[in-house]
């Protein structure tokens, strides 16, 4: 292979189609690989809203703490390479491009054995998956923090058997036709990571959701421990940093914006606890207090301008949506909000205008470049059923960004989200095209 495009294009066209549930086609692939997950330990994050943030203060921490650590988060928003990512010095890189094609070159030859063999092809993220458990064993990672994809149980970073700590953020409802309409079946799906015996670290959240959870640990014999803010002091909490103490760690300075954030920080700050008691000694308050502060979430209530605010954001289910609205009611009293969506189909986008609604001053509609998205004129006219707030319908994400350029120029605040496809193209546009 001469290049990164050329293997990222293999591994798009070798891999099966669609959403597949269960291991087998995983395991096999790993096994054919060297099984290279063996050879790593983990902590594995879950979630509906909140486990990327969470996989990136835990990843930070450890790497400040001075231990090689892999990161693998999907899916990618702004670029290709965000995905593997390897710590060095204390930062976090993507993987060059020499691993990743020696690394897909590894793949190739396994999957043309598969082929042969006419084996079910693994997916699109199983390879990627793959290739990350593959990266991290080859560059010597002690460590490695994976954010699981759909569920928990049936998703394919779940063959790894070596986790230290399993990690659980917000629970809600997303994705009900593979994981069940209701909060105990996801929250079960969503469990499935815990490991017999190894602590899990749930975030404080609904009765439903900690009842199941610890129904789980309880059959599993792994501790279980729910985070809480009952013993946290909250210092300064703006769109730009939130300052606030627990009692083991101190004063801890985070820059991720957001109501929700102060949560998802209580689930790393306890991972590191757990990760400290487990071994992982080079973990001190210094290494927690650098790693949160520098830990940086791009598409997260991302500030893009601040006179008047442009903010970009994934929010792509109503749990997220409520979060995001809540955040902006706090921070911008009295402010409304010009939105710009894009949304896939599948996801409960009447939920979410229901949501955005409260403080919005109007909508603008586009059409992410997806597979799954829905045309910007639907989710026009399903918003035009819940409010009659003005609504414009674009023909392309560069429309869109013109138009909310124009809105912002006079004076107008903007959010960009509905979904994380489209988010990467949004600020590159923002700060590239003309107006």
């Amino acid at each position: 292979m001469q290049n990164r495009e050329e293997a990222s294009r293999y591994l798009e066209e070798i891999a099966g189609k669609g959403i597949v549930l269960g291991l087998d086609a995983m395991k096999e692939l790993l096994y054919r690989l060297g099984n290279p997950q063996n050879h790593l330990q983990f902590v594995q994050v879950a979630g509906t809203n909140g486990k990327g943030s969470v996989t990136a203060y835990v990843a930070n921490i450890l790497s400040q703490a001075g231990y090689r650590t892999g990161r693998y988060t999907s899916p990618a928003v702004f670029t290709p390479e965000e995905t593997i990512q390897v710590s060095a010095a204390g930062q976090f890189v993507p993987v060059s491009s020499a691993q990743y094609i020696e690394g897909v070159e590894a793949l190739q030859q396994v999957l043309t054995q598969m082929a042969e063999e006419k084996r079910a092809m693994p997916t699109q993220f199983e390879l990627e998956t793959a290739l990350a458990f593959w990266v991290f064993a080859r560059t010597g990672c002690q460590i490695a923090v994976i954010e699981t994809g759909m569920g928990g149980d049936m998703d394919a970073t779940n063959v790894v058997e070596t986790t230290v700590c399993s990690l659980l953020a917000s629970i809600s409802l997303d994705h009900q036709k593979f994981l069940g309409d209701t909060l105990e079946k996801i929250a079960f799906h969503k469990a499935g990571i815990i490991k017999p015996g190894r602590p899990a670290v749930l975030m404080g959240q609904s009765k439903a959701v900690e009842e199941t959870v610890q129904k789980f640990c309880e059959k599993q014999g792994s501790p279980l421990i729910v985070t809480s803010r009952a013993n946290v002091t909250v210092v300064e909490s703006t769109i730009e940093e939130q300052i606030f103490t627990v009692p083991k760690w101190g004063q801890i300075h985070i820059f991720l914006p957001g109501v929700f954030q102060i949560d998802n920080a209580l689930v790393a700050l306890e991972a590191a606890s757990q990760l400290q008691a487990a071994g992982y000694h080079k973990i001190d308050s210094e290494a927690v207090r650098k790693g949160m502060a520098e830990t940086v979430w791009q598409g997260r209530l991302q500030v893009l301008e601040r006179q008047p605010v442009v903010l970009l954001d994934g929010a792509h289910n109503p749990d997220a949506a409520e979060k995001l609205v809540q955040t902006l009611e706090k921070d911008f009293t009295n402010t409304k909000f010009l939105y710009i969506m894009g949304v896939l189909a599948d996801k409960d986008y009447a939920g979410v205008i229901g949501c955005l609604v409260r403080n919005a001053s109007g909508f603008i509609t586009l059409t992410p470049k997806n597979n799954r998205a829905l045309p910007a004129e639907q989710l026009a006219e399903a918003i035009h059923l819940l409010t009659e707030q003005p609504v414009t319908v674009t023909a392309s994400i560069s429309e869109g960004v013109h138009l909310a350029k124009q809105a912002h120029k006079t004076g107008q605040p903007v959010v960009f989200c509905g979904s994380l496809s489209f988010l990467g193209e949004i600020e590159q546009r923002w700060h590239t095209d003309g107006t």
